[in-house]
This record gives C-alpha cells, sequence and structure tokens, in this order.
C-alpha cells in the first residue's frame, strides 16, 4: 500500500488544453507528468516537460485578476499560474539562437531528432523573435523552451528562458 501512494505521489496527470505541441502531442490528450523528475534525473534536450509559469516568470500573465461580482463589489483572485507542457530545446548556460534554417547552440548547429525534423525543420521569420533572434545566453538556472507547432506556440522565443524552479516534471505519456 505504501508503495502505491508513494507512486500517487510521483505521478500526476495533466490535460493538454491547447495544440501548441501538436503533432506530437493533441489538444485534449491527457498525460503522465513524474513529477521529482529533476530532483534524481539529469535534464536533457528533447524532453517534454510541463512548467508552471506566474507573472514573475513571464508578462504574458497579469500580476493580479481581479473579478466584477454581481453587486458591482470588485474581489481579487489568487495570484494566477498558468501550466504549459513544452520541449526542453536549450540548456543550462548554453548561447542558443534561430536562423531561417534551424537553431544554433553554442554557434554550432543543432541537428534535430528525425521525428522533429518536420516541426522544426526552420525559423522563417526569426529575426522577429523576441528572443534569441540573435545569440541568447540562457541563464545557469533556467532552460529554453519550445513548441512543437511553431505557429500557434506561445514558448521562449516570446517569453525567454524559463527557471528550472518553474519545471514541475517531465511527460512520460
Amino acid at each position: 500500500m505504501l508503495s502505491g501512494v508513494a507512486l500517487q505521489d510521483r505521478i500526476s496527470t495533466f490535460d493538454v488544453q491547447s495544440d501548441a505541441m501538436e503533432p506530437t502531442i493533441k489538444k485534449g490528450t491527457k498525460l503522465a507528468i513524474e513529477r521529482f523528475h529533476y530532483s534524481s534525473n539529469h535534464l536533457d534536450r528533447w524532453h517534454i516537460v510541463l512548467i508552471l509559469l506566474s507573472h514573475s516568470e513571464t508578462n504574458l500573465i497579469p500580476t493580479k485578476l481581479v473579478h466584477e461580482l454581481k453587486d458591482g463589489r470588485k474581489q481579487e483572485m489568487a495570484r494566477p499560474h498558468f501550466p504549459y507542457i513544452k520541449r526542453v530545446l536549450g540548456l543550462p548556460g548554453e548561447t542558443i539562437s534561430f536562423t531561417d534554417t534551424g537553431i544554433l547552440v553554442n554557434n554550432k548547429s543543432l541537428p534535430v531528432p528525425d521525428d522533429l525534423a518536420k516541426c522544426l525543420a526552420g525559423f522563417p521569420g526569426s529575426k522577429n523573435f523576441a528572443f534569441a533572434a540573435k545569440p541568447y545566453n540562457i541563464p545557469d538556472d533556467s532552460v529554453f523552451v519550445l513548441s512543437d507547432n511553431l505557429k500557434t506556440g506561445i514558448d521562449s522565443r516570446h517569453i525567454g528562458a524559463v527557471p528550472m524552479r518553474c519545471l514541475m516534471g517531465r511527460v512520460v505519456f
């Protein structure tokens, strides 16, 4: 019985709410997340992770939300945190940049695994990315994450590197 409790504490589920990881992970898919995976395992490039971001990690999320009640009074809601499923592309301390034809890590072309080649074939308009349009140094305590669906996904190209403290676990499907 105790091992079942320990497993339940380590594995959680997550329902994918967007198409940002398609075609790899379809909207509506229920995923298994191994929580605390990185407390005892090495983080590698290409892992798919669950990230929990708040306003302190990105300006895409408001610092507070206010809900207007039916009687006109306003009620502040809890500080919002939003979960994202993303792929780890850049590791702590690396320098990453995008070109119209590919990804450079530490000034070298990054080979993309065959199963991702179609998704990550090129980055047209890369000069317009907020981050990594030019060489971008990933902080030592952060990772650079990417959506598999480059057209719709919000990721580190838009918000910058994500602190390691925001990685909630590894997707184990």
